[in-house]
């Protein structure tokens, strides 16, 4: 009776802290990747084109093509256009959805480890839900949550967090379930390949009643089936899935490239960023300017090497504290990907990385704010608990309802990029592209303009520009800047098609089939053509 009421007082409680802190997400707008991965993709609008989805990259039914495979996201996309259409409520919401069936998930998880670490009964409920809480409000997720195009976090973290639950069943049938799970795991982010390490983290850290051996024997047998799947699965996007050098993330030569030192010290300057960020998230950044490092003698360097130490003797004491050392294990399985040593990124720090990994932060906060409360008082230290992680629980959640309103809109998104990262070509662009849409066309222009000088080596920027100067009647600036975008990349079919528009309403004939046979031609560029 006390485990349903428990359960039901959690699950409400859950409910009501996620509509608290991402309401307001609701009636946010369209930006950003929305544009090629929903308002203009024909896969998501057309859904008899669903198959497409399996056999192509993720903005491919927007005319092009990208480094990402994850199908599950444009069905989920497709499906909601079907009964919805462009309205953004319903796509915020399945976000905001799938965001509170993980913190059920997350909750669930960590009372069946905290249980197996022989914690007592109401401690382990305690701690499970206060972390379960903490993680759920955390504004370092809004990104994962609020952004629309972030729909493949929190999907992927869905299908992986039951993948988790299935293989720590004892049947082989749910064994097998897990399985399925982990390959709609694979369809929806390619992150996935990294669930069978966190599966690896619970079993590894279990209290051990056989010899090491026996142990070892037992971790290989329950993980092996998930790591020949991941295996296959990257096989697949290194062969027939990989669309546009999907494994070359970042294929400029260049000393992050080149040196996995300098990769090395980068990601652990990362790191006291995170945990900053993570006990007080100051300043959110969708596009952060994040430095590369090439010396490890620096602060941020050593600092993230400190914490890497601490993580790694939290592993070597598991005998000791199995919560500390599962913790550790949890964010490097997922994190280590994203450190850029396997693979070079084109990003050093993002905040979206941090919604599953994240879970050992709010795991390891609790238990933290226990032990102070236990040194503080032996008496009343469950109060304390309470009230300490409670308030910290709301003041989180109220900054994340601040934090949404910063991704309401394109122009209130850019500007907050901006204020920290000025130099940036592509949100010029994009602050370009929200002030063109609402007809301001001089301001437009002005970030237009800035982007080229900034970096010019985007042809949509001066797409964008000679779009704007055709609707303003200025034909020939309009033609000279799609020409140059076409400098730019040669097959950016886009500019053909306006090209060859321009040149028809210019009464030019021959430049008009001309550009009509370049963008045909141009079109061919994918893996099939997107027909019926």
């Amino acid at each position: 009776m006390l485990q349903k009421v428990w359960i039901s007082l959690s699950i409400t409680l859950l409910a009501l802290t996620v509509l608290f802190s991402y309401g307001n997400a609701l009636q946010g707008e369209f930006l950003y990747d929305d544009e090629f991965l929903i308002q203009k993709n024909e896969i998501v609008q057309n859904l008899s084109l669903w198959t497409n989805a399996f056999t192509s990259s993720s903005t491919y039914g927007s005319g092009f093509k990208d480094s990402f495979y994850r199908p599950l996201q444009i069905l989920s996309y497709s499906l909601i256009y079907q009964f919805f259409g462009l309205n953004t409520v319903a796509f915020h919401a399945f976000n905001v959805l799938l965001h509170f069936l993980n913190a059920l998930l997350f909750l669930t998880l960590a009372l069946k480890i905290l249980r197996s670490f022989s914690f007592e009964e109401q401690k382990a409920r305690s701690y499970s839900l206060l972390a379960t809480l903490v993680w759920a409000v955390h504004p370092l997720h809004t990104e994962a949550v609020t952004y629309i195009s972030a729909t493949a976090d929190p999907l992927h973290t869905l299908f992986g967090l039951l993948f988790l639950h299935a293989s720590l069943n004892k049947s082989w049938p749910w064994k097998a379930l897990g399985l399925m799970f982990l390959t709609t795991a694979f369809l929806s982010k390619e992150a996935s390949v990294t669930f069978p390490g966190l599966l690896f983290a619970i079993l590894f850290t279990q209290p051990r009643l056989e010899t090491w051996k026996e142990k070892w024997k037992k971790i290989f047998l329950q993980v092996s089936p998930s790591l020949l799947c991941a295996g296959i699965y990257a096989g697949l996007r290194a062969g027939p899935l990989d669309f546009q050098n999907s494994f070359q993330f970042y294929d400029t030569q260049n000393v992050y490239t080149e040196s996995v030192w300098v990769r090395l010290y980068t990601a652990l300057a990362g790191l006291p960023k995170y945990v900053q960020l993570w006990a007080w998230p100051d300043w959110l950044q969708i596009d952060r300017a994040f430095p590369v490092y090439v010396d490890f003698f620096t602060a941020p360097v050593l600092m993230g090497f400190g914490l890497f130490l601490l993580s790694l003797l939290g592993v070597l004491r598991g005998k000791q504290n199995p919560l500390l050392a599962f913790a550790s294990l949890w964010f490097w399985a997922y994190h280590s990907l994203h450190t850029g040593l396997l693979l070079p990124l084109n990003s050093f720090f993002l905040e979206h990385w941090m919604y599953i990994p994240s879970f050992s932060f709010a795991l390891v906060s609790v238990y933290g704010a226990d032990q102070m409360a236990k040194r503080l008082s032996s008496k009343f230290n469950t109060k304390i608990l309470y009230g300490v992680v409670l308030l910290w629980t709301l003041l989180l959640g109220i900054r994340t309802h601040f934090q949404n309103e910063v991704w309401s809109t394109p122009i209130s998104l850019y500007k907050h990029i901006l204020t920290t990262s000025k130099e940036v070509a592509r949100v010029h662009n994009n602050l370009g592209m929200a002030y063109s849409d609402r007809g301001d066309s001089q301001k437009a222009e002005e970030h237009y303009l800035k982007a080229i000088e900034i970096n010019d080596i985007y042809p949509q920027v001066r797409h964008n520009l000679g779009l704007l100067y055709l609707r303003q009647g200025k034909i020939d600036l309009g033609i000279y800047q799609l020409k140059e975008a076409l400098h730019i990349q040669p097959d950016f079919y886009p500019s053909f098609i306006y090209l060859s528009k321009a040149y028809e309403f210019q009464g030019n004939e021959k430049l008009k089939k001309f550009y009509e046979e370049k963008a045909r031609k141009a079109q061919p560029q994918f893996s099939k053509p997107l027909t019926n």
